[in-house]
């Protein structure tokens, strides 16, 4: 009895084998391979040729905002430039930058590096922009607009039959400005450049107007080349142009000209690496440089450093246009936090400026503060009012005599951070989007892209600030001393194959996700970003913790690797995972 029931059972298995054998055989035959290719690149084309409304996906700031111009006779109208963001101008009322490059398209890329913007004194309209952020890309050129920055016209400037080469992301980016109008002649711009010297137009940088001034010696002085070009109106009135001139030569000094650039003296006694400079109304010059403050009147030069931080690197000094004893300037060291100094004699004295922040960027840590800070500039129609840049946002505060002053990052419309990674939109847990962006680690936000909504979810390392807490943040969490074996690699197939479209899905459309214009350079520039994963997997949800390690390998392009934890879940399926160069 027992023997027959074994024999029924077991034939019945082998059937059951057999048709789903027979099944499974069928699905993988080349009709059916056929009609599931067929269904999924139908549905692939329905949504390829579907209609989508593209926005930006607002996050505000994040990244190097290198100079700022205040127009000195027209009301709230400000400029800053960015090293690979744009250029922006600012709108009192709404309180926001609007980018001035956005036609600019991908054969273009390099036109959103700001070199050096100018404006002209004599006409509010006027403003005149180097753009090129590369030195090894093109376009570069000088740029001009007769609105505002609504549109451009390119004007040409060329040196030995090639375009002048720039380099807004390159060392010395906040150096300037390398681009200045005469005060008193709007038709008089001179740029200096990098690589090739000093050039001037009389013609308002008219296309073919441009030429170069021989009497500049710029020899030794690449890749940094000529760091400013200022002005002093009081030498000259109007209609007749300024008769002195300076401009700053890395490695060299600090030179003059006394008959309108024609002819050039090295100052003796100058900076050796001058970086920035401003002139007050009646001539004396100051001198922001990589050793400290100078002044220079009367044919000398004089120390003007704030003695707590002598020998150390000074990017930022500017004249309070209503009193020329009053200065502000700022300390220029690639960390945060640098100390803003205010004098009211002309630089003998310094003290400190105390400071409070009210953020208007939800995601900003702590440590976004005076980093790396590259410029200063006093509202002419503002009493208090001064302005500050650095490497993440334009700070202003309402009363620099104020004790605390007290700061604002305003980010609306500034969109400066480079997208590194993937987006992601994980199932479940509510809208979110999940995005990884240069020297800022990575974000989160409700899908609709709302700034309020956005969190640093970790930083990236650079940060002294989370790097001095790594130990203790250990400590106090051991989740974080998790071995390495406890993550392993697994290959995944890549885009396109016929097992992907088996499943009418393809790589980049796994967990409901489409990337669209990802940045192919900025893919290369990051490393780390795939601990992003790992973070929030372990409760850093705060993300203030700094990488441990680096992720092996990249998952959007390329290695088609997907990160698992030792439970086999994929890092991926929550957030985002990092492109890494190889």
């Amino acid at each position: 009895m027992l023997e027959q029931a074994w024999g029924r059972n077991k034939a019945r298995r082998l059937l059951a084998a057999g048709i789903a054998l027979l099944l499974l055989l069928s699905a993988f035959s080349p009709a059916a391979r056929a009609a599931s290719d067929a269904t999924a690149e139908a549905a692939y084309a329905q949504e390829e040729t579907g209609t989508y409304s593209w926005g930006g996906v607002p996050i505000g700031g994040g990244g190097y905002v290198t100079g700022i111009v205040v127009h000195p006779t027209e009301p709230d109208l400000v400029y800053i430039r960015t090293d690979v963001g744009g250029i922006y101008r600012w709108n009192e009322t709404t309180a926001s930058w609007k980018q001035l490059v956005g036609w600019a398209d991908r054969s273009q890329i390099n036109l959103y590096g700001g070199e050096s913007i100018a404006i002209d004194p004599t006409d509010p309209d006027v403003v005149y922009a180097a753009l090129g952020k590369y030195d090894y890309l093109r376009p570069s050129d000088i740029y001009k607009s007769t609105d505002r920055g609504e549109t451009w016209t390119a004007t040409g400037l060329n040196a030995n039959g090639a375009q002048v080469r720039m380099a807004a992301n390159g060392g010395n980016r906040t150096a300037g400005e390398r681009l200045a109008v005469d005060p008193n002649d709007g038709s008089v711009v001179f740029f200096g450049s990098r690589y090739d010297g000093l050039f001037r137009s009389g013609e308002g940088a008219a296309p073919g107007s441009w030429t170069r001034v021989a009497g500049l010696p710029v020899a030794g002085s690449s890749p940094h080349g000529v760091t400013f070009v200022l002005f002093d109106p009081s030498s000259g009135s109007p209609g007749e142009g300024s008769a002195v001139i300076y401009a700053g030569v890395h490695n060299s000094g600090v030179y003059r000209s006394s008959d309108y650039g024609d002819t050039w003296t090295l100052l003796t006694g100058s900076p050796a690496q001058p970086l920035r400079a401003a002139v007050d109304p009646n001539g004396k010059l100051y001198v922001a440089h990589g050793a400290g403050l100078a002044a220079y009147e009367s044919g000398a030069w004089s120390d003007r450093t704030p003695a707590a931080d002598t020998g150390k690197t000074f990017g930022s000094i500017a004249i309070d246009p209503a009193n020329p004893d009053r200065l502000i300037a700022a300390r220029k060291l690639d960390s945060h936090g640098n100390p803003i100094y205010r004098s009211e004699d002309g630089g003998a004295t310094w003290e400190t400026v105390p400071y409070e922040r009210d953020i208007r960027v939800p995601w900003m840590p702590d440590w976004h503060w005076s980093s790396a800070t590259s410029a200063l500039a006093f509202d002419p129609f503002r009493p208090g009012r001064v302005w500050l840049t650095d490497w993440y946002y334009p700070w202003r505060t309402e009363d620099i005599d104020a004790t605390p002053t007290v700061w604002r990052n305003d980010a609306k419309g500034l969109e400066t951070v480079v997208n590194v990674a993937n987006l992601v939109s994980p199932p479940g847990g509510g809208t979110i989007l999940h995005s990884g962006i240069a020297d800022n680690g990575g974000v989160r936000s409700p899908i609709a892209g709302r700034s309020a909504g956005f969190h640093l979810l970790y930083g990236n390392g650079r940060h002294p600030r989370a790097d001095d807490d790594r130990h203790r943040r250990a400590a106090a969490r051991p989740e974080l001393r998790r071995p390495r074996r406890d993550v392993r690699l697994e290959r995944r197939r890549p885009r396109g194959s016929r097992f992907g479209r088996l499943f009418g899905r393809r790589r980049h459309e796994l967990y409901g996700v489409r990337l669209a214009a990802l940045q192919g350079s900025a893919r290369r520039q990051s490393r780390g970003v795939g601990d992003l994963a790992r973070r929030h997997r372990m409760g850093a949800a705060d993300g203030r913790y700094p990488l441990y390690g680096r992720p092996r390998r990249d998952l959007a392009e390329g290695g088609r690797r997907a990160v698992r934890t030792a439970d086999g879940q994929p890092y991926f399926r929550q957030l985002l995972s990092a492109s890494v160069g190889r």
